[in-house]
């Protein structure tokens, strides 16, 4: 999220926090819908926001770490399975297994699942006589869930990447039907309180009079984009004077 749709979610935050602190406000006709509509748009523009803050290096290094463990446990079984094989003179068998790393490296990462595949389905084949060789059922049953994790792991930064630009879309979007509900529906209801409780509608005015302090570089239009804040730089909030809400409940 960029440093307007991040401090929007703050005094987003700030108004829900003060529409569910009072009980009274579950009494006033038809708010208490409104307010949980409010809320449930409230999160998902949180989700949306964690969702676009995803990091893609750190999936992608568990994706490697994944498949080189597949890569290395396929190795070693698959040379004990090649002796087997040769010792038995079955030669389509040690053709299967017949693998180096550089086998593995040669071929697309999405392929490497496919080869210690191979590996695996031969094991099986002759898993009593690999035994003698120290192989047991369970490091064949190894191989077999590193291929899954791996597998699994091979679309996850893709699929993150297809996930943050979704979020990016929808996040303007989303601002605009809250800020709209807040304008034209929220703010009209509350205004009763102004009369018949003053401290609920204090109090509400104040949370929606948050605003972000932006720094000297040009604002920018809602949905222009702009970077994502970074985690070391939150943005300030903070509750200044001004009339706007007062107004409109007037």
């Amino acid at each position: 999220m960029n440093t307007r749709q991040t401090n929007k979610l703050a005094s987003y935050i700030a108004t829900q926090a003060v529409l569910e602190s009072y009980p009274e406000i579950a009494t006033l006709p038809g708010l208490s819908v409104k307010v949980a509509e409010f809320s449930a748009r409230v999160a998902e523009l949180h989700t949306l926001g964690q969702t676009q803050g995803q990091e893609i290096a750190g999936k992608m290094a568990r994706r490697d770490e994944l498949l080189g463990q597949m890569v290395a446990t396929a190795l070693d079984i698959g040379g004990v399975v090649l002796a087997v094989a040769n010792e038995q003179k079955h030669t389509e068998l040690a053709a299967e297994v017949r693998l180096m790393r550089s086998d593995f490296l040669r071929v697309r990462r999405t392929r490497r699942p496919w080869l210690a595949r191979r590996v695996l389905d031969a094991a099986r084949t002759v898993l009593p006589r690999l035994e003698a060789y120290g192989v047991t059922a369970a490091m064949v049953d190894q191989l077999e869930a590193q291929i899954e994790a791996a597998l699994q792991a091979l679309h996850e930064p893709r699929s993150t990447v297809a996930d943050k630009q979704a979020a990016t879309r929808r996040i303007p979007v989303l601002i605009a039907e809250i800020d709209q509900l807040l304008d034209e529906t929220i703010d009209r209801l509350m205004a009763p309180t102004r009369a018949t409780h003053r401290a609920i509608f204090d109090a509400y005015d104040v949370a929606r009079r948050v605003v972000d302090r932006r720094g000297p570089r040009r604002r920018r239009k809602e949905g222009e984009g702009g970077e994502e804040t970074p985690p070391s730089a939150a943005p300030e909030v903070d509750a200044v004077p001004s009339t706007a809400a007062t107004d409109r409940a007037a």
